[in-house]
Formats: structure tokens, C-alpha cells, sequence
């Protein structure tokens, strides 16, 4: 595994953990909990985005991009597009700590992202797990995704990009089967881990449950309108997630976008 992506797990971590106890001390007064969860959401952004170019630059990758990311632009927002308040309003005694840890992970995820994104050397990304993992991770690590991929993941979800090309992505591979021989998976139920006891692929028996996967991250069409350009129109800002379907393939028209919204300049 690369040094570079297990630091950067190291501080994505650290920056969730000191997330968490400022939103905790701050909750009961909105303001300062806004405050203190967007302080969070650049910090985690903007280690994301500087770690993508780490991480390319140790597999050999030449990381220079063609814009530099603004963190800023990554707080301030849920991960569904909408404002940050309106999220954090609904938060109660028994989803506050998620909601919190899901936002400030999100902001790095999307962020390094896009740092991929503005990155032409690089074809696309290797998930990486950070265990113990649930079965649902655990099926796709390892697994390679294009540029333009949304990133799965369900709350509290602690997985990564490692950025990197589709030729030495077997090199950063890792083996769902021998996590789980190490007890790194969690929340199998007894028929599951008996059946993977007696060799069951992971794949077959994870996939037999329903996934609760978000789609695409949990972003979708709904308060956005686009033309057949897929050109935005009125409405919220779209997140990196809804341009990069509006863009297809097209990555220089990803790039355009993230441009135009402010996410890189």
C-alpha cells in the first residue's frame, strides 16, 4: 500500500475525530456549529486534494494539474447539494455524530475527487478500504473506477480514492477474501460468515443482501435543471458529482464546470 495514501487515512482520521468533539462542544448553538463543521470540511478538503498529487507522484505519475482546487468550496454544503444548515438543523440525539462524521468525510472524498479530476495522468482510482469494514466496502476493495465514477457510500462509510492509472492499478489491489480471514469485516451475519468459512466467494454472499448503497454518492437530479448540453440552469449550485454526469466522458467539459462553479481555479 502506497505510504502517502496510508498518511493521508492517518489525517483524514485525526481531522474527523477533532471534527467531532468541536461539533459536539458547539452543539445547541447553530452558528457555532456551522462554524465548526466547515472549519472541518476545508481542513479535510484541502489535505485531500493536496494528497491526491502525493499519492500519483510516489506511484511514479506526473501529478501536475491543469487548475488548483479550492477547499473552500467543498464546506458550507451537505453532501446532497443542499445548504449545510438546513442538514445540520435536522440532526437529533441519534444521527447528530453521523451526519457530522458523514459531512466532513464527504468533503474529502469529493474534494480529492476533483483533484483527480484536473489531473489528466491520471485514468481514475483504486477504492481503498480503511479497516475493520462492512461487507458492502469490503466487495469493492480494491476495485478500479474511471475519473468520472461516483464514489459509493453509505453514512459513516471510511473509504478512499488512491488515485493513480489503470495499468498499475494491480499493484494496488487488496483482497476482500483476505480481509475477512484477518476479522476485518464487520456486520456478517452467522449464515454469512459460515458460508465465507467454508469458501463462499464474498462477492455472492454480500450481493445476496440488499445493498443500501446511495447512488452516486447520494447526489441526484432533483433540484437541478439541465438542457441537452447538460449545460446547469437556475437553482443550487450542482455538486462535482452532477457535473461529472453532465459530462460524460468528456473530461475537458468536466474540467470546464468544476471551473465555472468554483470548485478549481
Amino acid at each position: 500500500m502506497l505510504q502517502s495514501a496510508l498518511e493521508h487515512y492517518r489525517r483524514q482520521q485525526r481531522i474527523t475525530a477533532r471534527g467531532l468533539v468541536a461539533a459536539r462542544r458547539s452543539r445547541g448553538n447553530l452558528r457555532r456549529l456551522m462554524t465548526a463543521v466547515i472549519t472541518f470540511q476545508e481542513a479535510a478538503a484541502a489535505d485531500a486534494a493536496e494528497s491526491v498529487g502525493l499519492m500519483l507522484a510516489e506511484q511514479g505519475i506526473n501529478p501536475a494539474p491543469l487548475a488548483e482546487v479550492r477547499p473552500e468550496s467543498f464546506s458550507g454544503v451537505a453532501s446532497d447539494g443542499r445548504p449545510l444548515e438546513s442538514l445540520l438543523e435536522l440532526a437529533g440525539p441519534g444521527n447528530f455524530e453521523m451526519i457530522v462524521a458523514t459531512q466532513l468525510r464527504d468533503a474529502g472524498r469529493v474534494a480529492a475527487g476533483v483533484a483527480l479530476t484536473v489531473r489528466p495522468n491520471a485514468g481514475g482510482y483504486v477504492r481503498m478500504l480503511n479497516p475493520p469494514s462492512c461487507p458492502r466496502c469490503a466487495v469493492l476493495a480494491g476495485k478500479w473506477f474511471g475519473w468520472n465514477a461516483g464514489f459509493k457510500r453509505h453514512p459513516k462509510c471510511d473509504c478512499r480514492h488512491i488515485p493513480s492509472r489503470e495499468n498499475l492499478a494491480d499493484d494496488l489491489r487488496t483482497d476482500p477474501q483476505l480481509a475477512f480471514k484477518n476479522g476485518q469485516i464487520r456486520g456478517l451475519t452467522r449464515a454469512e460468515t459460515k458460508a465465507l468459512t467454508e469458501g463462499a466467494d464474498i462477492g455472492q454472499v454480500v450481493n445476496a443482501r440488499r445493498s443500501i448503497y446511495m447512488d452516486e454518492a447520494g447526489h441526484r437530479f432533483t433540484r437541478e435543471s439541465t438542457t441537452r448540453r447538460g449545460i446547469f440552469r437556475g437553482g443550487p449550485r450542482p455538486t462535482p458529482e452532477q457535473i461529472y454526469r453532465s459530462a460524460g466522458k468528456d473530461r475537458q467539459k468536466a474540467v470546464e464546470l468544476l471551473q465555472r462553479f468554483r470548485y478549481i481555479i
